[in-house]
């Protein structure tokens, strides 16, 4: 498996849409996210009597950052990778390699989360370095564990919408789909009260909306897991079910 992995590592190490979605846009976002959000809402804070500061802000924000991380690398790249790759016929030239479909799944897999820990490394680095964010126990939850599931989702997916058809114009609208999804039931592009009856309910529908109510109920000084415990067995059914459409939409022709 090791040269298997090798030899994908280094194919998507030339991908123009992993260097630029998975590595050049994310950096860019913590200098977007630090010295243009954060300080703008920090002032406004600030002007409104709120003693607060631009690293205070950006420690919030540690989780969206490493959440688009995610599913840029994950879903995005990862999507337009595969949709190139099945244009290009090379799936059906891997499999000549007698290579089995679980141990090439895998093996896109790692090499998803490889990226990733490079990226979010870096991200840290910098979040750390530049703009002094706060190590608290949900910002390294957020740097470690949080993205590598993120791409779990994000590969998962990818393989889903991809695997529908063999168009690469209704892959392509539905991978976009897919995104816009994602990012509205996290509550990035669609703002809803914490905690009210609509995050507790919207963002069931996938599991990264399960996955980020679970956290912020459990890290919420004022709110606990149990208040929304039963997200976790709807998180648990969505994946099992997003991890066997993943596999059995996968062809290699």
């Amino acid at each position: 498996m090791k040269p298997l992995y090798r030899q994908t590592l280094l194919m998507y190490s030339k991908s123009i849409y992993f260097i630029v979605l998975g590595l050049a846009l994310q950096i860019a976002f913590v200098f977007i996210f630090g010295f243009a959000i954060a300080d703008g809402i920090a002032k406004s804070l600030i002007n409104n009597g709120t003693d607060v500061t631009r690293a205070d802000v950006l420690t919030t924000m540690v989780g969206n950052i490493t959440l688009i991380s995610g599913l840029s690398i994950g879903y995005m790249a990862f999507s337009f990778d595969l949709i190139s790759l099945k244009a290009t016929k090379q799936f059906k030239q891997i499999s000549l390699a007698n290579i089995t479909r679980a141990k090439y799944l895998i093996t896109l897999l790692l090499v998803n989360i490889t990226f990733l820990l490079i990226t979010v490394l870096i991200q840290a680095i910098l979040l750390i370095a530049i703009f002094h964010i706060h190590l608290t126990a949900e910002v390294i939850l957020s740097l470690t564990i949080m993205p590598v599931i993120y791409t779990i989702i994000g590969f998962t997916t990818a393989l889903v919408t991809t695997g529908i058809c063999d168009s690469q114009k209704v892959m392509t609208v539905l991978v976009m789909l897919g995104f816009y999804i994602m990012m509205f039931t996290s509550g990035t592009f669609m703002y809803w009260e914490p905690f009210s009856i609509y995050a507790k309910t919207i963002p069931m529908i996938t599991p990264m909306g399960c996955l980020l109510q679970l956290m912020s109920f459990s890290f919420a000084p004022e709110h606990s897991f149990t208040e929304i415990w039963w997200a976790l067995p709807i998180f648990i059914v969505e994946m099992t079910a997003l991890i066997y459409g993943a596999y059995k939409l996968f062809k290699w022709n």
